[in-house]
């Protein structure tokens, strides 16, 4: 199946390159999508053969579109400018690749737009990802002890007292990640619906966990708060919503909490609180992530 590639930037224009058709471009070769390189760290050992694994760290991906106008087009000069606004120098964008059906997502910063020859109509465009992983463009969204309704609208009440709805008491939630990278972010809202004090996430395979609160500095929670937890790279908060205004509460999270990622495999992941766990409902909200589109 023939692939294309949308390019929005931040003013919202959006182009989409194909390989069938001029729309108005070609997309003539793309570089850059399907693999991912990895810094490796290796120390030397003093009078020891070979060296100590220090980790890796993923490069910052570097994708370069060729893109081709058409060669009986009269309105070149028109087309050229309208790469020049899609891809201006140092803008922020998005580029969703399309193949076999599925999608995919980058962030991307352009790097340069050329022209190879005046009378030619190929350009070259290259984008750098900070980032340089894949994302899902829709996310996956898990509920923990919500509000479950127990009719649909048209609805016919036959009984006096019949319940609206009833609370979950699921306090643990396995997520499972087979076929996407480690460390993915994730963004958790738990809304209280009473008192709490000192809410606590878990991944229970790492044993890791997200205070918010301890003994000597307490978080409290009334009904109707909301806190919302990002754990993504280079965006790792913590918020309070309180009566429609947001404060960040990043100084209440206790000295041993970790801002906890989705591995591959079983990722468990629960609730707890001090004081009024019952009173709590939480939604997990992630984008699963990929070393290539």
């Amino acid at each position: 199946m023939a692939r294309k590639i949308t390019c929005t930037n931040n003013d919202g224009m959006t182009v989409t390159f194909g390989e069938c058709r001029f729309n108005p471009f070609l997309l003539a070769s793309v570089e850059g999508v399907y693999s991912v390189s990895n810094n490796v760290v290796i120390s030397d050992n003093t009078m020891i053969d070979g060296g100590t694994y220090q980790g890796s760290v993923a490069n910052v991906r570097n994708i370069v579109l060729t893109i081709s106008d058409k060669p009986e087009n009269v309105y070149r000069l028109k087309s050229r400018d309208l790469l020049y606004r899609l891809f201006p120098k140092g803008t922020e964008g998005t580029l969703t690749y399309w193949e076999d059906g599925q999608s995919r997502e980058i962030r991307y910063y352009v790097e340069s737009i050329a022209q190879e020859a005046p009378k030619k109509r190929l350009y070259t465009v290259s984008l750098l990802c900070p980032d340089p992983f894949f994302y899902d463009p829709t996310p996956i969204v898990v509920s923990m002890a919500n509000w479950e309704p127990q009719f649909e609208f048209e609805h016919e009440f036959s009984v006096a007292g019949e319940e609206l709805g009833a609370k979950s008491d699921l306090r643990l939630v396995d997520i499972i990640n087979d076929i996407a990278s480690d460390d993915i972010g994730m963004t958790i809202t738990i809304t209280a619906t009473g008192s709490v004090t000192n809410p606590t996430i878990t991944r229970v395979e790492s044993n890791e966990h997200i205070t918010i609160g301890t003994s000597a500095f307490p978080f409290s929670l009334s009904w109707g708060d909301t806190v919302i937890i990002t754990t993504d790279q280079g965006n790792k908060h913590i918020w309070l919503v309180r009566n429609g205004e947001s404060t960040e509460v990043n100084q209440y999270i206790s000295e041993d909490s970790e801002f906890i990622h989705l591995m591959r495999g079983h990722n468990t992941i629960g609730y707890s609180a001090d004081e009024g766990e019952q009173n709590l409902s939480v939604e997990i909200s992630y984008r699963l992530k990929y070393e290539g589109a």
